[in-house]
Formats: C-alpha cells, sequence, structure tokens
C-alpha cells in the first residue's frame, strides 16, 4: 500500500468517526429528551403519590371513625335488646299477676253464685214456714 492509499483509507475512518459523532450526538440529544420527560414524569408520579398518600389517610381515619361509630351503635343496639328483654320479663310477670287475679276473681264468683243459690233456698224455705 502507498501512501495514497494508506491517506485515502485514513479519510474513510475519520468521516466514519465523524458519521459516527454526529449519530452519537443525535442519540444523546434523544436521550436527554428522553431524561427530561422522565423528570416530568417522575414530578408527576411524585405529586400522585402525595395525593395517595392523603387520600390513604384519610380513608384510615374514615373507617376509624365508622369503626367506632359500628361500634356505639353495636353497644346502644344491645343496650336497647337488655332494656326489651327486662320490660317483656316484667310484662311476662304483669300478664301472671293479672291472670292469677282473675282466676281468683272468677272463683270468687262462682262461690258468690252457689252462697245467692243456698240464701234463695233458705229464703224460700223460711218464706214457706212463715206462710203455714
Amino acid at each position: 500500500m502507498n501512501g495514497d492509499d494508506v491517506l485515502g483509507v485514513l479519510r474513510e475512518i475519520r468521516d466514519e468517526v465523524r458519521a459516527t459523532n454526529q449519530r452519537l450526538d443525535q442519540t444523546n440529544q434523544r436521550l436527554d429528551q428522553t431524561n427530561s420527560r422522565l423528570d416530568g414524569t417522575n414530578s408527576r408520579l411524585e405529586s400522585l403519590e402525595g395525593r395517595v398518600e392523603f387520600l390513604e389517610h384519610r380513608v384510615s381515619e374514615g373507617f376509624e371513625r365508622l369503626t367506632d361509630r359500628m361500634n356505639a351503635i353495636d353497644h346502644s343496639r344491645v343496650e336497647s335488646e337488655m332494656r326489651i328483654a327486662t320490660a317483656v320479663l316484667e310484662l311476662t310477670e304483669s300478664n301472671r299477676q293479672i291472670r292469677d287475679l282473675l282466676a281468683n276473681k272468677l272463683d270468687d264468683h262462682d262461690m258468690v253464685m252457689e252462697h245467692e243459690g243456698r240464701i234463695r233456698v233458705l229464703e224460700d224455705r223460711a218464706a214457706h214456714l212463715s206462710s203455714e
């Protein structure tokens, strides 16, 4: 190979290196654009992360308040059931007492009716004896 041929090959290599450098510069520009877009995306994700954490906190507080309210309602329901059960027992006792009272009154009524019948018989005898 002579000097001109070597010089030609070196020029070709130089031209190829320049073309490669241009492509690398374009690739670097695209990487810079991609990095810029990723930075924007990361900023939006960080903003969303903060909002999600805020929502998680609010939802957790809401569930805690809801649990407290449900527990209070359950406690109130149990107290109401106890009051109702007590009232039912009291009503049962009152009904038993009324039943016993009515039974005694019916027994008294039967006894009074029997006595009235006997008194009539005695009155009829007395009337019959006095008319003789």
